[in-house]
């Protein structure tokens, strides 16, 4: 991360423990901090009150829970008191309703205490940073256009951002030479054409509509918008705008700043892609692929389609790790995924529940009955077997699960019928199979 000044935060938390693992975490975050830095410490709503009254902080990370106090609470009233700075909401609880509530009420970015990593803070708080960063250009530009309406088209052509005048009717009557850097294409090309079918790909077309309606009855003044510059380059700019009416009360025109955040937005879906995909091996962790098995079964329950749950756990994982090591363990993982990935179709929900276990989640049909699939995956790892250099050899014991939309079944529960089925075949099979190539026989399982 970059920047010129030293930057102060504040964490405000009552647990004293979790305060001093917070900091040890932003020390071994993978960043340099700007020298001078430093972090205070707020055990309280009041004493936070107090701090920020004193002095000014560039980022806040704020508990969801303050003693005797409720965290969001404590966030509405410093929005409402005029904190524009990022403030982060910490919790030790995974809900999602936790992280739209505090959301709704002012907070950029909701972290899980448990799942903090140095990795993890130092994404947010980059994430932060340029939010801060964007706030006070934002905030500067603003300034400069008060300053003086004569110095108004010089000033523009040189700002960062797009500048722009529309009609009512969505026309380009001016824009900044910026705008030419920033998209790609010539100011003259650009004014007296329709600004919105020019920039923006027509699969937003919806959108357009909408949008162009809600500016009309001034509702928008700030919004988010996909756009296309030349040779179809993917931007993301963050609109402000400005309505100016006729004395009859009609539109007459709006005046628009657009700001790439083009980077913030795949920031944004990198720590979204954090929360529900597994590190290792790529695939969807416990909670991407709960969510997405969720919803797969509602359709199928509506759609009146049969499902299965394929659960996998990989066979001799400990023997490996306890005589490879654990890299070898994790190689081990990544190898079985990438079988599980060849196996299944692009549409099935795929995930590592954790530790050794796989599940897929397929829709049934005849490529894919319980035989066929457990057929299909250990004719996968058969083939891979043949052709590796590994010094183990792939197994997995697999159980599966129906969904009948007739009889509907809760997620958890095929998950379970799963488990047992997999885990009968696995002691079934114990001591029977030597997972090393050069060994003598070991664990053949890990649970």
């Amino acid at each position: 991360m970059t920047a010129e000044r030293a930057l102060r935060i504040l964490l405000i938390d009552d647990d004293a423990e979790d305060a001093v693992l917070f900091l040890s975490l932003l020390r071994a975050a993978p960043f340099r901090l700007p020298e001078g830095t430093d972090c205070d410490v707020a055990e309280s709503a009041e004493t936070a009150h107090a701090k920020l009254a004193a002095g000014h902080y560039d980022v806040c990370f704020c508990d969801y829970r303050l003693g005797a106090d409720d965290g969001i609470k404590f966030l509405r009233r410093m929005r409402d008191g005029g904190f524009s700075r990022p403030i982060i909401m910490l919790t030790g609880q995974g809900d999602e309703a936790v992280a739209v509530e505090a959301m709704k009420a002012g907070a950029t970015d909701y972290l899980v205490k448990r799942a903090l990593t140095p990795n993890l803070l130092a994404a947010a708080l980059r994430h932060a940073m340029q939010l801060l960063q964007e706030e006070e250009r934002r905030l500067e530009i603003q300034r400069e256009l008060e300053l003086s309406e004569q110095r108004y088209r010089d000033l523009v052509d040189r700002l960062p951002v797009i500048v722009c005048e529309l009609d009512a009717d969505g026309k380009t009557l001016f824009v900044n030479r910026a705008a030419e850097a920033i998209t790609g294409y010539e100011v003259g090309e650009l004014v007296g054409g329709n600004w919105w079918r020019a920039l923006t790909p027509q699969r937003h077309g919806s959108r357009i509509v909408e949008l162009q309606a809600a500016l009309r009855s001034g509702d928008v003044t700030q919004f988010e918008m996909p756009t296309e510059g030349r040779n179809h380059r993917n931007l993301t700019f963050e609109w402000s705008s400005a309505n100016r009416y006729r004395s009859d009360g009609s539109l007459a025109n709006v005046a628009c700043i657009g700001m790439d955040v083009t980077e913030r937005v795949r920031l944004r879906e990198e720590l979204r892609q954090m929360a529900v995909r597994d590190e290792l091996t790529g695939l969807n962790n416990r909670r991407g692929f709960m969510n997405l098995a969720e919803m797969r079964l509602k359709q199928a329950s509506r759609d009146q389609t049969r499902m299965l749950v394929v659960f996998i756990d990989i066979d001799g994982l400990k023997t490996i790790n306890d005589r490879l090591g654990h890299a070898e363990g994790d190689r081990a993982l990544r190898d079985l995924a990438e079988v599980v990935t060849e196996t299944f179709r692009e549409s099935d929900v795929l995930g590592r529940l954790g530790g050794d276990e796989f599940v897929a989640l397929v829709a049934e049909g005849a490529p894919t009955r319980d035989d066929g699939a457990v057929h299909r995956l250990q004719d996968h790892m058969d083939a891979f077997n043949a052709d590796s250099d590994r010094p183990y050899v792939l197994a997995a014991s697999i159980g599966v699960a129906r969904y009948d939309p007739g009889a509907p079944a809760p997620l958890d529960q095929l998950l379970s019928r799963a488990d047992t089925q997999m885990y009968e075949q696995k002691q079934s099979r114990r001591d029977r199979k030597d997972v090393l190539r050069a060994a003598g026989s070991g664990d053949s399982g890990s649970r």
